[in-house]
């Protein structure tokens, strides 16, 4: 009937919360919108989100229906305006690099690595990335990927070295060069 129940709160609440070696806090605003102050209270990531997940070394932010990601730098990693509906940090594991993964509406991966930089545009349904020839210092970079349960690489250009036909696909770095079968 419009009667208010509880009238809404004027300030701003500050729950600490331990992330790796500091103490940071979820600050909530009068509005119910989150975001993030340093140990001194200072504000880092603005309230202007509608929930802030923590898991160190990122913050992973909703606002709407989009997922965006922060460091633990409070530098912003991917943004909520690129209208990805999920964001996840993969850690480096079986030969891949690490890196954070956004997947688009349309359920295709997109690559960042962990400075931000977007490695890959979600052209993808699933893609991650290996760097070879880090002794020399090359670091050439190939991007592979899989649609529809057969797989495929790119390099960094995104020019295809192999169209997404494989079963699976492997790779070797030797001296003498970098081979895939």
């Amino acid at each position: 009937n419009g009667e208010i129940i509880q009238n809404p709160k004027t300030t701003k609440t500050y729950t600490p919360n331990k992330f790796g070696s500091k103490t940071i806090y979820v600050v909530t605003d009068e509005n119910g919108l989150w975001g993030i102050a340093d140990e001194n209270k200072t504000m880092k990531i603005p309230c202007k989100y509608d929930f802030i997940r923590l898991a160190y070394p990122y913050f992973t932010v909703r606002e709407g229906n989009y997922m965006g990601m922060y460091n633990d730098n409070y530098k912003i990693i991917v943004p909520t305006s690129d209208k990805y509906v999920s964001v996840s940090y993969l850690n480096k594991s079986q030969g891949n690099e690490s890196c954070i993964t956004a997947v688009s509406k349309e359920y295709k991966q997109a690559l960042f690595d962990l400075e931000g930089k977007k490695i890959s545009d979600a052209n993808h349904q699933h893609v991650f990335f290996k760097i070879f020839n880090t002794s020399t210092g090359r670091k050439d970079t190939i991007i592979v990927f899989s649609d529809e349960g057969k797989y495929g690489c790119e390099d960094i250009t995104h020019k295809t070295i192999f169209p997404a036909r494989y079963q699976d696909l492997n790779y070797l770095e030797t001296p003498i060069g970098n081979f895939f079968y």
